[in-house]
């Protein structure tokens, strides 16, 4: 049953105005259910030449609604000859979620959006459009399931007039402690951030993100002893066919790296693969398990009791 679920932006999304822009930001992970569906999903559709919507709720009904808006945007700025403030397209967005509250049987439009952007009119902006057709101006927002373990550290942190550098930094810091505590959320940083000159888009990956409640950094924590004692493995360990495990040499069933704590370091063993082959016959089981060292093939049946 959880895989027949539509899949769904489980997500945290954060807006924030600063000096002179907006900064945008979102999370990468999909998920149907327990499943991750996409662990590089870009969240953020852009509408306009300077407005940005961040897109939570069921990915079917944001990614329609960002299609049409797109499409109602096109249309009306080719009629006045000039781009659409971030207002209007706000308000478009917000009709389409209020008219269409019936939609997927009487449940309305799963669509949680933030809009963003800056325009010569009014300047930065910021616009939180609920399912429900409400629309509300703030100076920073967040939505998804991640939201509700940061709306504490953002009303903490938020600041009037920060630079562009010192908005970016806080709404990755946000995205990341969301990340670490809400399961639906997670894999890297999408920002844009809409100014006077345009669109800004930059991608943080999972390595460059700050390490929250006692986790380790992506980069530090590869091929050595983690916080807890245990060993993380490198991600290029490969697989053989036939169930024979290529270990590669930051496998901790040789040697520890050199970098480890002196208290937690093994005494070096020589490379095995090792391949286990059960034999079909039902009575008595026996497995055959063949060990291949360096030069030398040894064989030994044990009999399962």
């Amino acid at each position: 049953e959880t895989f027949d679920e539509p899949p769904k932006t489980g997500t945290t999304i954060v807006a924030c105005v600063y000096d002179g822009g907006v900064v945008l930001g979102a999370d990468t992970r999909v998920s149907t259910g327990i499943y991750v569906s996409n662990r590089a999903s870009d969240k953020m559709t852009v509408l306009a030449d300077s407005t940005v919507m961040c897109r939570s709720g069921s990915a079917a009904d944001t990614e329609a609604v960002a299609k049409i808006v797109r499409y109602h945007v096109e249309q009306i700025g080719m009629e006045r000859d000039s781009p659409l403030d971030v207002k209007t397209v706000a308000q478009i967005s917000n009709q389409i979620n209020y008219q269409n509250k019936s939609a997927n049987h009487g449940a309305g439009l799963g669509a949680y959006m933030i809009i963003g952007g800056w325009d010569s009119n009014k300047g930065s902006q910021v616009y939180s459009c609920t399912a429900g057709g409400n629309m509300i101006s703030t100076r920073w927002t967040t939505d998804g399931s991640g939201s509700t373990y940061i709306w504490g550290f953002m009303d903490d942190g938020f600041r009037e007039n920060m630079t562009r550098e010192e908005c970016e930094a806080f709404v990755t810091a946000a995205i990341t402690l969301a990340m670490s505590t809400d399961s639906s959320s997670g894999g890297c940083v999408r920002l844009n951030t809409v100014n006077a000159e345009g669109i800004h888009r930059k991608f943080v990956k999972p390595g460059e993100l700050s390490p929250a409640y006692g986790e380790l950094a992506m980069t530090a924590r590869h091929g050595h002893v983690g916080a807890s004692g245990g060993m993380v493995f490198k991600r290029d360990v490969c697989f053989k066919k036939r169930n024979r495990l290529k270990r590669s040499k930051y496998d901790t069933s040789y040697a520890v790296k050199s970098n480890a704590p002196p208290e937690m370091k093994q005494p070096s063993r020589k490379r095995y693969y090792l391949s286990l082959s059960l034999s079909s016959s039902l009575a008595p089981r026996k497995r055959a398990a063949t060990v291949i060292g360096r030069g030398a093939d040894h064989e030994h049946e044990n009999e399962n009791k």
